[in-house]
Parts: structure tokens; sequence; C-alpha cells
């Protein structure tokens, strides 16, 4: 659909057959990057000069390549990122709902080589 009008141009640049001065330098759709963003905490360098906000720590959602805040958006006074630990990990809601559901059955263990049937 998108390439249609695309393809003479792209053709007769290649084959050198027209002298347009029109060149197609990506004919290809291009996609958006990676949406993850994450959270980043910052607080503030002098709580005695600063507010609340910067005061206790505030966090803000950011693009991965983006340079880190350096101000309060508050009171616009210095502030640095803290090293915080990542937020990991998969949901497990539904997980045993599910297995069992689909026939699967989950054990527990009582002892050295005892189990017992849990579903």
């Amino acid at each position: 659909m998108g390439y249609e009008p695309l393809l003479p141009r792209i053709s007769s640049a290649i084959s050198g057959a027209s002298q347009s001065s029109e060149i197609v330098l990506n004919p290809r759709p291009t996609f958006e990057r990676n949406p993850i963003m994450p959270i980043r905490e910052y607080v503030a360098v002098d709580p005695k000069k600063s507010c609340k906000t910067c005061k206790e720590g505030f966090e803000r959602v950011e693009q991965m390549d983006s340079l880190p805040n350096t101000v309060c958006p508050e009171c616009g006074h210095a502030v640095q990122r803290q090293i915080s630990a990542p937020s990991v990990g998969g949901s497990t809601s539904g997980f045993d709902d599910r297995a069992k559901s689909a026939g699967f059955q989950k054990l527990g263990k009582l002892g050295h080589g005892e189990y017992e049937k849990k579903y």
C-alpha cells in the first residue's frame, strides 16, 4: 500500500535512467523505539536549601538515553540521582490457577525425599 508510489522512483534511481534530483534514502517504514522507560530517583544535594519535594526525594520516568536531571522541578535547587535497586520480576497472579486448569500438579516438600500434593 505505502510502497507503490516509491517503486518507480527507486527503480529509476538504481538504473540511472532518470536525471531526477529526487533521491529516496529510506523507503522502509520507521518504527518506534523501545517504549521501556526507567523510573529514576533524585534527592537534594543540600537539604537545608531545598523544598520538601527534593528533600524527601522524588521519582521521574525518563528515557534510557536521557541525561540525569540536575535541578528540582519544584524549587530549582540542585539534585542528584540516587542509585537504587531495579524493580525486576514477573507477575505470578493466576499462575497456580492456570497450571491447575492445564493439568499440572504442584508438590510441596515435607522433608528429605518426602513431598505432598498441593493440587
